[in-house]
């Protein structure tokens, strides 16, 4: 399932993207979400509940990792932590793991709830790592890259990613590439609804593809957000958005402009072994160091 760290401005807009030099992005970490209008984003506890990876989904993760990198313990990064979802299946006291947003309650959130396993969280702008270490995995499979404005930015940001792997690493982003569209819209893409919060109550969240717009390619979402029972929560939210969908030619220019990363393979998110999926609907992007 498609679910982007999505419902709130990006740190990297389309004006501040073309004033950034080829060679490094350099952007400040971006404003506190609380700034914001009122969206998901802001309760990190019930985006964590909502948006946690199933066990199949970490599975083809892990065995990805396992194909590419070998057994562990790693050292694992996500440049774009939210609450750390993605970080805390590998948080077993073994592997090095290292969280990155630009939220400081989500940031404050992973502190809390990963900080006791080792995991270490900063808060920062994901164009721009101020991160020295380097690291076996970089880990961006929330589908961030729906947020990524354009083919240079996208190029940009993965060679930015990549400079952060080891010989032998792996960069794993999950992108949504363009699809066929429902006979009808607006259509439900996902929903869940009765997910136990650990303060007490439930949660639902639904989606819903409102518009395509082929022209920029984007397409419009709505989300509602319901919960029953939950303190200090709002019983309802609904947002929309816009979400970058990417053609395969866009992504094939964006990782040949990468000159730190080269893409090793596409993989269906259901099947770590499934390399002949197309470019068409989720799919994992493999990229490996270059040379």
């Amino acid at each position: 399932m498609f679910l982007p760290k999505e419902g709130i401005a990006p740190p990297l807009g389309r004006d501040a993207a073309a004033e950034i030099a080829p060679d490094e992005p350099s952007v400040a970490a971006s404003a506190d979400p609380a700034d914001h209008p009122q969206n998901l984003y802001r309760f990190p506890a019930l985006y964590d509940a909502l948006k946690t990876p199933t066990p199949a989904d970490v599975a083809v993760v892990r065995a990805l990792i396992e194909h590419n990198v070998g057994p562990g313990p790693w050292a694992i990064l996500d440049p774009a932590s939210g609450p750390g979802n993605w970080l805390r299946p590998f948080c077993d006291g073994h592997n090095r793991l290292f969280g990155n947003d630009f939220s400081l309650p989500m940031v404050r959130y992973v502190e809390q709830t990963l900080g006791p396993c080792g995991c270490r969280v900063q808060h920062g702008d994901m164009y721009d790592l101020r991160i020295s270490e380097s690291f076996d995995v970089v880990l961006e499979v929330s589908g961030v890259t729906s947020i990524v404005p354009d083919v240079p930015t996208l190029g940009r940001v993965i060679d930015h990613w990549a400079r952060r792997l080891r010989p032998g690493g792996l960069l794993l982003l999950l992108v949504n590439f363009q699809d066929l569209l429902p006979p009808q819209l607006p259509a439900v893409t996902w929903q869940v609804q009765g997910v136990p919060l650990a303060a007490g109550g439930t949660a639902g969240v639904c989606y819903e593809l409102v518009e395509d717009r082929p022209h920029n390619g984007t397409q419009w979402i709505r989300r509602t957000v319901t919960t029953q029972g939950a303190p200090g929560l709002p019983p309802y939210l609904c947002e929309e958005y816009a979400l970058r969908v990417w053609s395969p030619d866009e992504v094939l220019a964006a990782a040949a402009l990468a000159q730190n990363a080269r893409l090793d393979a596409v993989v269906h998110p259901d099947n770590a072994f499934d390399h002949v999926c197309g470019m068409t609907g989720e799919r994992y992007l493999v990229f490996r160091p270059a040379g």
